[in-house]
């Protein structure tokens, strides 16, 4: 079994390219919203939903872009989805990533601090970006207005919060810092993935 590297990072930060990039190289690389996606269509899933959220299930199929206009406005209704929604995601993450070959596995984990996970993984990689690059970037992805952009990186934890973690808990982590050009970027996620094969 290979080393379980996690990228992480706060929405708009720029760590799905990360993890695209890191594909690119040969890794393993897995993303918990690839997973999210199938186990969102699952008739059980849909069904624990429809309980709590009912305005967001129509003819027995999830409304996704209406489900996420309700829990990123409300951090209860949030924790609600997190609840049912995070054990499922990471029970298939893991499983899909120990069929996987090689030293190094990687997995994009969005909400890998949130949902307590960062322990499950032999190390982290954590996207850095400024505010406003991260809020223009929701913008532009998602075609939201700022306020809801701002509201969506304020239910995460802040980049402060994650390092007194890191630091408390002792979790390696190897920052990336997502301000530069692409180029510049590039040559970071070259380094941290030459310095993580290095280490092994």
């Amino acid at each position: 079994m290979g080393k379980k590297i996690a990228i992480t990072g706060g929405i708009g930060s720029g760590k799905s390219y990360v993890a695209e990039y890191i594909k690119n190289l040969g890794y393993p690389v897995f993303s918990c919203d690839e997973i999210y996606k199938d186990v969102s269509q699952s008739l059980s899933y849909i069904e624990k939903l429809q309980t709590i959220f009912p305005e967001c299930v129509i003819g027995g199929k999830l409304d996704r872009r209406k489900l996420a206009s309700i829990v990123f406005f409300d951090e209860k209704q949030l924790k609600k989805l997190n609840a049912i929604s995070h054990p499922l995601i990471m029970e298939k993450l893991y499983e899909e990533m120990d069929k996987a070959e090689g030293d190094l596995i990687f997995a994009e984990v969005p909400l890998l601090f949130e949902g307590g996970f960062e322990k499950d993984f032999h190390e982290t990689i954590f996207v850095k970006r400024n505010l406003e690059a991260r809020v223009q970037g929701i913008i532009q992805r998602d075609k939201i207005g700022e306020s809801e952009a701002l509201q969506r990186i304020q239910n995460q934890y802040s980049l402060e919060y994650v390092e007194s973690v890191i630091q408390r808990d002792d979790i390696p982590c190897r920052f990336i810092d997502n301000n530069g050009t692409l180029n510049e970027l590039k040559i970071q996620i070259d380094a941290v993935v030459n310095d993580i094969k290095t280490s092994i």
